[in-house]
């Protein structure tokens, strides 16, 4: 009620003050709004905060020094384990005597090869010991000793046929081709090394890789006696044919 009393006793003040002015000011100015009351009553006004207490000066203080750090603990050492027991010394195993020097290789006595004659009959004529070599060639086996030999004495013979080849070493060549045609018609290739005389006591030596060939100088030599039958002069009669005259620093001399 006193809240309603209040705004009646305002209405009369208001209407009393605005009847003095002009009509245009009333019409813009227009009354307020009752208001409803059913508005929530305000809550009456916070107290301003009270002002904070003065801060005290504090008084000053000499500075301390800084505290020193902490004493590092000296490390234990670890542990140590149990000392292994000192190994016995070891025995040093004497030094065993010196062998004896081997004693050298004996000596074998020298062993002769081989040697044979040939007779007359057994040869082959000339005119048919390239061929029978050549068909012994043919049927020795590639990679044998008896194809290995048998090539060289073609190639041999065939060196000794050329052009321009002296007779000497042509006769050579015929007198090893008959011996070959002989040996090889029948046997494999020696295993070691074969003296052979011919029927005119003409030595022949078989080497490995190259079958037989003529030996002027055991030949002229009468080695082992194998030819001690026939005279100085049928030697050198045989021999003749087959020796080659070279000549060098104006001296001459015969070669085989």
């Amino acid at each position: 009620m006193a809240v309603l009393a209040a705004s009646v006793a305002l209405g009369w003040i208001g209407a009393d003050s605005l009847s003095g002015r002009g009509a245009a000011d009333v019409a813009v100015r227009a009354d307020p709004a009752e208001p409803t009351y059913e508005d929530e009553i305000p809550a009456a006004a916070a107290p301003e905060p009270a002002p904070p207490p003065p801060i005290a000066p504090v008084p000053a203080t000499e500075p301390t020094a800084p505290a020193a750090p902490p004493q590092a603990r000296p490390q234990e050492d670890p542990p140590r384990p149990d000392a292994p027991a000192a190994p016995a010394p070891e025995r040093t195993p004497a030094t065993p005597a010196p062998a004896p020097p081997a004693s050298p290789p004996e000596l074998r006595p020298y062993q002769r090869p081989p040697a044979l004659g040939i007779a007359a009959d057994a040869l082959p004529p000339e005119g048919q010991a390239w061929r029978l070599i050549s068909d012994a060639r043919r049927a020795a086996a590639p990679g044998s000793q008896e194809r290995a030999d048998l090539d060289w004495l073609v190639a041999y013979a065939r060196l000794a046929a050329g052009p321009g080849a002296p007779e000497g070493r042509r006769a050579a060549a015929r007198r090893a081709l008959r011996v070959n045609a002989w040996w090889f018609g029948s046997r494999p290739s020696p295993g070691e090394r074969v003296i052979a005389r011919d029927p005119d006591g003409v030595i022949l030596t078989y080497k490995r890789g190259h079958g037989f060939t003529v030996n002027p100088v055991a030949t002229i030599g009468r080695w082992r006696d194998l030819n001690e039958a026939w005279s100085p002069g049928q030697l050198a009669e045989a021999v003749l044919p087959m020796l080659v005259s070279r000549t060098g620093s104006g001296t001459e001399w015969a070669a085989l």
